[in-house]
This record gives C-alpha cells, sequence and structure tokens, in this order.
C-alpha cells in the first residue's frame, strides 16, 4: 500500500508544519480546519517558508483546503 495523500486536521503552527514537511515529502497534502481565515493564514505561511529557499521544487498546489 502507497500513501498518496496526506489529510493533516488543523492548520495552527503544529498543522502547517506537518502539511509543509508531508509536502516537501511529495505527498499531496490537504489541510483542513475549522476556521477559513486560520486555514488561508496556515496556506500563505507555507507558500512563504517554501519561497526562501531550496524549497521551491514543491509547487503551492500540492497544498489544498479546506476539505
Amino acid at each position: 500500500m502507497e500513501i498518496k495523500l496526506v489529510t493533516v486536521i488543523g492548520s495552527g503552527i503544529m498543522g502547517r508544519g506537518i502539511a509543509q514537511v508531508c509536502a516537501q515529502g511529495g505527498y499531496q497534502v490537504q489541510l483542513n480546519d475549522i476556521s477559513r481565515e486560520v486555514l488561508i493564514k496556515a496556506r500563505e505561511v507555507i507558500v512563504k517558508n517554501l519561497s526562501k529557499g531550496d524549497n521551491q521544487a514543491v509547487h503551492p498546489g500540492r497544498i489544498n483546503g479546506p476539505c
């Protein structure tokens, strides 16, 4: 069995960090949160982090939300 999709429930500091690491590992990621505002902020932070260095190989479209 091969894991292709990772769903992260909660997009606070820890959730967005887990989502980012999974995306960097090549997984398709779904990020979910009860707050749409927190979810939007998490995606913005992840995209900003990915644009800072060698992580540009991860396309921001690899992280989707809300589920």
